[in-house]
């Protein structure tokens, strides 16, 4: 891997100390994406945290693509090369497509025809942070005509372990969640019913999708079809943008 220049460790100092400075959870998801674009250029960056059991706590994408291709993505996802690659190795160093596929290989997968296709992605490079064992935090930047060069990569590897730091330190200074029966008060303010209340109080405590089905004695569709309203009722499409809401509107 080529060497970086004093140029490039400065923009990580740049990059890591931005990270550093979030107070809360969103705060540092929101602005890492921009920090990171300013010292790795892209016309796609997005940010996961996905739990063991697949639970998806967080997920940002800028820009914003079609939301009918979020339903392509949960049925290929697993076709990316990158992400075949953590999932087999562990290995949450910064990959791109052209290390694993070549472009041929890539515009035969499900995944390219349904969802890089129609957005225009041709190349991506994505890093997994080392985060704790039971959730993994990945970054990906796509770009429509131009491949990411070794220096992008060794960017984001001399990063990876600070920002987890930083996300880490984010959480230690994370203010405590009420009280359920407070909580729930408060988010019954909001609209919700007492069962959709619950269980956004639950999943504001990061119960899973599994968890939170089995802790109140209802089957996972139920689950979903009462997450669907509450994200209805807040004005939000994902379930962090939902306890990102909530969070907003019980510490206001």
């Amino acid at each position: 891997m080529a060497p970086l220049t004093a140029s490039d460790v400065h923009a990580v100092l740049e990059l890591v100390g931005e990270a550093h400075h979030a107070e809360t959870l969103d705060q540092f998801r929101a602005s890492l994406l921009p920090a990171i674009q300013r010292v790795i250029p892209c016309d796609w960056i997005s940010y996961n945290e996905v739990g063991a059991d697949g639970t998806i706590h967080a997920a940002l994408i800028d820009p914003i693509p079609d939301a009918r291709l979020y339903a392509e993505w949960d049925k290929y996802a697993l076709q990316n090369p990158i992400v075949a690659y953590y999932q087999e190795t562990q290995d949450g160093r910064a990959y791109r497509f052209s290390d694993f596929v070549s472009r041929d290989e890539l515009h035969a997968l499900d995944l390219y025809q349904h969802v890089y296709g129609p957005m225009g992605v041709e190349y991506q490079l994505a890093v997994a942070l080392p985060g704790p064992p039971d959730l993994t935090i990945g970054i990906a930047l796509s770009n429509r005509s131009k491949d990411f060069t070794m220096r992008d990569r060794g960017v984001l590897d001399l990063a990876r372990p600070h920002l987890i730091q930083a996300w880490r330190n984010v959480q230690l200074r994370a203010p405590a969640l009420p009280v359920a029966e407070e909580l729930r008060r408060r988010l019954a303010g909001l609209g919700l019913t007492a069962r959709e209340a619950e269980i956004l109080d639950l999943l504001m405590r990061g119960g899973s999708t599994a968890s939170v089905a089995g802790e109140l004695g209802i089957s996972p569709r139920t689950l979903h079809k009462h997450s669907e309203r509450i994200r209805t009722k807040l004005g939000v499409h994902t379930r962090a943008e939902a306890v990102a809401a909530a969070w907003a509107a019980v510490t206001a």
